[in-house]
This record gives structure tokens, sequence and C-alpha cells, in this order.
């Protein structure tokens, strides 16, 4: 549960560092379930967990005040 936990938010961070990127791979699949496929391969090989916390973060989980608890969290 744990490193499942860790995945996901390690997942959401290197999210927001290349968020262009996962934006224009997200734009290119039809639907949800393809995005999903997509970012579960390479170069990003998420779990379809932690795919799905990708495809639903708010515009305000890209601050800064949002990101730093989650690396307080990868860190302890």
């Amino acid at each position: 549960m744990l490193r499942e936990c860790l995945h996901v938010i390690d997942g959401i961070l290197d999210t927001i560092e290349r968020i262009d990127a996962v934006n224009a791979a997200v734009r290119a699949c039809k639907d949800r379930s393809e995005a999903i496929r997509a970012l579960h391969a390479p170069p990003w090989g998420f779990t379809e967990v932690a795919a799905n916390h990708v495809l639903d973060p708010t515009v305000g989980d890209h601050t800064h005040n949002r990101r730093a608890p989650l690396r307080l969290r990868v860190t302890d």
C-alpha cells in the first residue's frame, strides 16, 4: 500500500515537472482509456492507478504550495 501511494505521488510530481509533454501525450488520445494506456507505456511507465491520478489533477495542484507537501511525503 505504501509503495503504491509513493508511486502515485512520484507520478504526480513527475507529471507536474513535465506537464507539457504529458498534456501532449494525453491530447493525442481519443479517450480516457487510451490516455491511461499511453501513460502506462514508455516513456511514462505509470501504473493504471497512477495514470488515473495523473489524469485527475486540478490546476491548483500545480502550485508550489501543493507540490511541496507531496515532495516531503516522498522523502520521508
